[in-house]
């Protein structure tokens, strides 16, 4: 029992000589005052579970905290300008807090400072902390033009050379109307003749025939009535019209590609911010990770981890500002623009994409206006208008072709000729008639038999107005199923902005504690990871889902033939007043 007793004694004898109780008087300013709690918490995960620290602490504004330094405190820590040394004084100075990159430099530093000076008895000491903030204003944003749809869509349609070409193929088609009306025009024709034949017909002809003759006249040539001239001529109308829808849609598929490339833009520069941001974490948590080090309480293995980590994140985002670059370089050469410039940013509230003032998707996500977009699209979507001129243009070659059978051509020529000169033998003959000779033909001529080339052309025509009846049902049935998938896309991405909001607050909330708790020691650097990673990628997705949410609501505009709506006003009333029709209607 007695050695029992004095086992005790030893024990508690060698926990209070290992155990210790320190005082601490510290002078904080009114911002590093609102994180004392942490850095008691940090604090003591550093210090043994036995050992015991009494705060005293002392608040003052940050404009009169220097006024402290004629009094004996431990440790000051403030915001200043500049580094402070005064002897026998302990001073932590910063120039500002603007992130909580900075927030947590102070509160480590505070930590790391009060360990040296109560545990290794270093005092004496100032430090001066600089801010890593940079405010995430880019340079272009103030020296460069800002661009917006409106631009970029004025710009391609001035600039771009697919478009400039798409523009010169509706002269072509201009020209072949001329060419086609053209063979109703008279034809007139001035020519000279020079006309030699031998001696011993001349001699004999008795003046009919000079050896030599020169002789100047001209020649006029009208088609009074051609079948196929006048289906001709509709025929070049109807493939005019045909090109002009096929140009626009050309035009429209140019300007939405420019349109998703925008956004595509600003997706990626979302994402490389999120990538900073994830770099930023890693590079403190690494400066963390070596302070642990210096002062014993963590392992190299958390470094050498943090280190590969942010030789990762420096790959990755690499890879996203070169995906950014390229993506910057095709939106320039769609507009052939000669300078940088920098574009304006969307979102869900953005003007360009509500409708009558409200969202979008509150029209969109109608039935009846759902079942509108894919009537509307028959009537004006004009890569379909396309196909129904090309339709009506089979149709009129294959009336003209069976009309060609028994409908005559009727055509007009006259001829006028004069001899100025004879020569060389009978030129001296006497001749009754004069130098002067007319000469009128109507020309009437109907087909009995082309060989069977009629047939074969009619036959033909009745293929290709099969075919083309089957590429306009093709078509139709692809604008409807990329409708109904971009619908179907605009709503789940909608939704995904309310979800992805929500991710990201309790993603932070997690990150946070489990931040809190590997400090501590009680969490590992793999928990602080998915931690980190999982809070990266809700903020990703918070960032980048109302950017989904635009392109989805794009396609819409674009495959129901709308993507005007988006850069000009008459056509975006029109639109509105339409689907307010719609849903009025009972």
């Amino acid at each position: 029992m007695k050695t029992n007793k004095i086992i005790f004694f030893i024990i508690l004898l060698f926990q209070v000589s290992y155990s210790k109780t320190f005082n601490l008087d510290l002078v904080l300013d009114s911002k590093v005052s609102n994180y004392i709690e942490q850095i008691k918490s940090e604090t003591n995960s550093l210090f043994g579970s036995d050992d015991k620290i009494i705060y005293k602490i002392s608040s003052c504004n940050i404009s009169e905290c220097e006024k402290y330094l004629n009094e004996n405190k431990a440790i000051y820590i403030f915001q200043n300008k500049e580094k402070i040394s005064k002897a026998n004084k302990n001073i932590i100075t910063y120039d500002s807090i603007n992130s909580i990159y900075d927030e947590n430099k102070v509160i480590r530093t505070a930590v790391i400072y009060i360990l040296e000076y109560l545990k290794e008895d270093k005092k004496s000491k100032s430090i001066f902390l600089k801010s890593d903030y940079i405010p995430k204003v880019k340079k272009e944003n103030r020296y460069l033009k800002k661009l917006d749809l409106q631009d970029i869509y004025k710009l391609i349609n001035s600039n771009n050379i697919q478009i400039k070409q798409n523009q010169n193929d509706l002269l072509t088609s201009k020209i072949d109307i001329d060419d086609s009306k053209s063979l109703y025009r008279p034809n007139i024709q001035l020519f000279s003749n020079v006309i030699q034949i031998d001696a011993d017909r001349a001699k004999y002809s008795s003046g009919l025939y000079s050896q030599g003759v020169f002789e100047v006249g001209a020649k006029l040539t009208q088609v009074i009535y051609s079948n196929k001239v006048i289906q001709n001529i509709k025929i070049k109308k109807l493939l005019d019209k045909s090109n002009k829808n096929e140009v626009t849609y050309k035009n429209e598929e140019l300007i939405y590609k420019s349109f998703l490339t925008y956004l595509n833009i600003l997706k990626l520069e979302k994402y490389v911010d999120v990538i900073n941001t994830n770099k930023e974490f890693i590079q403190e948590n690494l400066r963390f990770s070596k302070q642990r080090i210096d002062i014993g309480v963590s392992y190299r293995s958390d470094l050498y981890r943090w280190e590969s980590e942010l030789a990762n994140i420096n790959l990755q985002l690499k890879e996203s500002q070169k995906q950014l670059e390229t993506q910057k370089f095709e939106l320039k050469n769609m507009i052939l623009a000669n300078e940088e410039f920098d574009l304006v940013d969307y979102d869900l509230n953005s003007d360009t994409f509500k409708l009558n003032n409200i969202s979008a998707i509150s029209y969109l996500k109608n039935e009846k206006i759902k079942l509108f977009l894919f009537d509307y699209i028959i009537q004006s979507h004009n890569s379909l208008k396309q196909i129904t001129k090309l339709i009506d243009v089979k149709n009129e070659e294959y009336s003209m072709n069976k009309s060609s059978r028994y409908l005559p051509t009727v055509a007009f020529e006259a001829q006028a000729k004069k001899i100025e000169s004879r020569y060389g033998t009978g030129a001296a003959f006497p001749r009754p008639w004069d130098n002067n000779e007319y000469q009128m033909v109507l020309n009437f001529s109907l087909p009995l038999y082309e060989s069977g080339a009629i047939s074969n052309a009619i036959e033909k025509n009745e293929v290709e107005l099969i075919n083309l009846k089957l590429k306009y049902n093709e078509i139709k049935n692809l604008i409807e199923k990329n409708i109904n998938q971009n619908l179907d896309s605009l709503l789940k991405s909608y939704e995904k902005i309310d979800y992805s909001q929500i991710a990201q607050k309790y993603a932070k909330k997690n990150y946070e504690l489990v931040l809190d708790r590997y400090k501590s020691g009680s969490e590992t650097i793999i928990s602080l990871l998915d931690a980190q990673n999982s809070y990266m990628v809700s903020k990703l997705n918070e960032s980048i889902s109302s950017i989904d949410y635009l392109i989805d609501l794009i396609s819409v505009y674009f495959f129901s033939g709308n993507i005007e709506v988006l850069v000009n006003e008459d056509k975006k009333s029109k639109f509105e007043k339409e689907l307010l029709g719609v849903l009025d209607e009972k």
